[in-house]
């Protein structure tokens, strides 16, 4: 799901709100972050067979450009989806 420009602006608020300390990479150290333009799901991995529920977990991604050490966010923690699905 690609986001809007909203949610793109939602997705720079909630970093600048939670990931403020010391924004450095923790693999190369340096400070250089980009934001995917989408959404991605982490998808629980089913034991036994098929998961009923499909249990997933909607994801903002961030990326150092430099390295390429990415760290993830839940999307519905930073308001980028509504209750009712996609949207912001």
């Amino acid at each position: 799901m690609a986001l809007t420009q909203k949610q793109q602006e939602q997705a720079v608020a909630h970093l600048d709100q939670h990931f403020r300390d010391n924004r450095r990479c923790y693999v190369c150290g340096k400070n250089q972050w980009v934001i995917h333009p989408q959404l991605y799901e982490l998808m629980k991995l089913p034991l036994g067979g098929a998961d009923p529920e499909r249990s997933l977990i909607p994801l903002l991604v961030v990326e150092c450009a430099d390295c390429g050490h990415t760290v993830s966010f839940n999307a519905k923690k930073a308001g980028l989806l509504s209750r009712g699905g996609i949207g912001g």
